[in-house]
């Protein structure tokens, strides 16, 4: 019989590079694209525009009326009112801080009174209980002098409270 001895074997390291590093040369040649798009079209853009500068100002004086117009109605309705309201709330914005925290201290307080009153009340009288219970209605003749019996109506109900005894 013969001993056969096995090696460990070995692993080849990996050659495999992070996803970023894929990653670096991709965005590289897009942003170069991009940037001579851009430049491309803006150039464009600028040989087509560059002859409409002789008109520029003829078609600016057509237009003046109506851009006058507008610059009133904006400030007239829009940048006035705006200003108008700006410093009005910043004129009360101590009084708006004011009542806030009057409203916020009056909860604090109101909260705090309610649970001590609860908390007196546990204490001077512990869990009284009530009871409800209805007068009898005495019996009155009717008109042939029998008796009849009324049912009690809500204003004839007596309440009585049992009170617990401390010990």
């Amino acid at each position: 019989m013969s001993s056969t001895i096995l090696s460990p074997t070995s692993v080849p390291p990996s050659t495999t590079s992070p996803p970023i590093a894929q990653l670096l040369p991709l965005a590289r040649n897009a942003f170069t694209i991009l940037s001579s798009v851009t430049l491309t079209l803006s150039r464009l853009l600028l040989a087509v525009l560059r002859p409409l500068h002789i008109f520029l100002p003829v078609l600016l004086s057509i237009l003046a009326p109506f851009t006058l117009l507008f610059d009133i109605l904006l400030d007239g309705f829009v940048l006035t009112p705006y200003a108008v309201v700006s410093g009005a709330v910043a004129a009360l914005y101590p009084v708006y801080v004011f009542c806030g925290v009057a409203c916020v201290s009056g909860a604090a307080v109101g909260i705090f009174g309610r649970g001590l009153v609860s908390v007196l009340n546990a204490v001077v009288a512990p869990s009284s209980s009530a009871k409800e219970e209805i007068a009898p209605v005495p019996a009155t003749p009717s008109s042939d002098g029998s008796p009849t019996t009324k049912t009690p109506s809500k204003r004839r109900r007596l309440r009585t409270i049992e009170v617990r005894k401390r010990r």
